[in-house]
């Protein structure tokens, strides 16, 4: 399971919802997904698979809202 996978599945609601960035870097294993992880969380809030919650500093991140 890559890194994107195991993020996405942090932040379902059923697994407990938005988690701070620390939470979702502790999620990389190797030392090519702790290199890789902020590339990776930009492309998945550039392409909308994740939104920021809150302010800079304790900003949590989640899955976007439903579109009515």
């Amino acid at each position: 399971m890559g890194l994107r996978s195991r993020i996405l599945k942090l932040v379902h609601p059923d697994n407990g919802g938005p988690r701070k960035r620390s939470v979702l870097e502790g999620s990389a294993r190797s030392g090519f997904e702790r290199e890789n992880f902020a590339r990776c969380l930009n492309l998945m809030l550039e392409r909308r698979d994740l939104m920021m919650y809150g302010k800079r500093k304790g900003a949590k991140y989640g899955l976007p809202k439903r579109q009515a």
